[in-house]
């Protein structure tokens, strides 16, 4: 199965293709059997393949992500044996946490979604399920909580992660509050390539600044490659994508001290 994967994202890679949506996809495999290559594998490998990779390339593609969620609404058996004994843990952990001394979310603190999630319950079903609505207020308080703030790239740029794949929106630095034109330094993690392309962005979903007095806050979630501070002023990001550069980093914190990065820990890489 990961030769699979691999190959289908080395062919998009070294084609520039840029996937938009699951169509996009279905045109790419298309495109690869013209082109010569044979998947004689079972069908639904080869969809589930095209599916998580679609969702990896176009998070955003919502036809996609709903196939995603409806197959186990349907079909439960789907969900790996494995994973069933963890799912009441799961279902017992916070949306987010937030101590005297300090905040803790998997990707923006965004005040007015934390407010409205506030009294929500990852344990309760019909919550959950509400949330599968991208276009209700507790799906979209959810989506910025725990995937960020992403912004639309313009067309006439070319904008590429720090994997090569080509992106249509970038994350971006959610604390620095609303701002009518950002460049590439705005996003997170920045992007070398559009340092000087400034665009105009819808501010209104941004929020307001995290201030630099506020508590400090600690995230997950942006995959950070080695060159990118994971301490910018009070706010931290303990994700230098682990599966990728085989480094655990975490962050030492103690009561009253200023965060910095000294405190930072990381593990041996494997």
């Amino acid at each position: 199965a990961y030769d699979l994967y691999e190959t289908i994202h080395s062919y998009i890679k070294s084609n520039n293709i840029k996937i938009e949506g699951y169509s996009c996809m279905v045109s790419s495999i298309l495109t690869m059997i013209k082109d010569g290559y044979c998947f004689t594998m079972d069908r639904d490998v080869l969809r589930d393949a095209m599916e998580s990779l679609t969702y990896m390339y176009s998070p955003s593609d919502e036809m996609n992500k709903d196939r995603l969620i409806q197959q186990f609404i349907k079909d439960p058996t789907l969900v790996d044996s494995g994973i069933k004994p963890f799912i009441p843990w799961i279902q017992s952990l916070p949306l987010f946490l937030e101590f005297r001394e300090l905040r803790v979310v998997h990707a923006a603190w965004h005040f007015a979604s934390i407010k409205r999630l506030k009294d929500q319950s990852v344990g309760d079903e019909n919550f959950i399920r509400s949330t599968f609505d991208s276009e209700s207020d507790l799906g979209q308080a959810i989506d910025i909580i725990l995937r960020g703030i992403t912004v639309p790239i313009p067309n006439e740029l070319n904008y590429l992660d720090r994997f090569g794949i080509k992106r249509k929106k970038a994350r971006i630095r959610w604390w620095e509050g609303e701002k009518n034109k950002i460049n590439g330094s705005n996003f997170f993690p920045k992007s070398k390539q559009l340092l000087t392309e400034s665009f105009v962005i819808n501010s209104q979903k941004i929020g307001k600044e995290y201030l630099h007095n506020d508590k400090p806050i600690f995230l997950g979630h942006y995959c950070l490659p080695a060159d990118e501070p994971k301490v910018i002023n009070n706010v931290v990001c303990v994700d230098g994508c682990v599966t990728c550069d085989q480094i655990l980093w975490a962050y030492r914190f103690t009561s009253g001290e200023e965060i910095s990065d000294v405190n930072l820990i990381q593990t041996s890489k494997a």
